[in-house]
C-alpha cells in the first residue's frame, strides 16, 4: 500500500473554495460542497486554528430554483502563517491590497 501526505496548505490551495480578506487580518473561506467542508475542517483543526463556522442556507423565494448552501469559516490571518505558508502568503497579499484600498 502506498501512503500519501496531504497538507493543510494543499487542501486550502487546491480545493474549490472562495476566500476573502477584510483588510483587518480577518479571513473568510466559503465552500458550497458538503464533502469539501470536511476537508477544510480537517485542515483548520490540524493547524489548531481558532475559527467560527456556520452553514448558510440560501432560501430562495422561487420554488423552481434549487436551494443552495454555503459552508463558512472565519479566522485570523496570522493563524495560517506557520502551518499553511503558501495560502498565508496569498491571503496576506489580498488583505494588504484591501487595507490599502487597491481591491474591493
Amino acid at each position: 500500500m502506498t501512503n500519501i501526505e496531504i497538507s493543510a496548505d494543499w487542501i486550502l490551495d487546491r480545493f474549490t473554495i472562495s476566500s476573502y480578506a477584510d483588510g483587518n487580518g480577518n479571513i473568510i473561506i466559503t465552500a458550497d460542497c458538503f464533502s469539501d467542508s470536511h476537508w477544510i475542517d480537517l485542515a483548520l483543526d490540524t493547524m489548531a486554528i481558532n475559527y467560527k463556522s456556520d452553514l448558510i442556507d440560501d432560501e430562495r423565494d422561487l420554488p423552481c430554483l434549487p436551494q443552495t448552501y454555503q459552508f463558512y469559516w472565519e479566522f485570523r490571518l496570522e493563524e495560517l502563517q506557520v502551518g499553511c505558508p503558501n495560502f498565508y502568503k496569498k491571503m496576506l497579499a489580498l488583505d494588504l491590497q484591501i487595507s490599502l484600498g487597491l481591491k474591493n
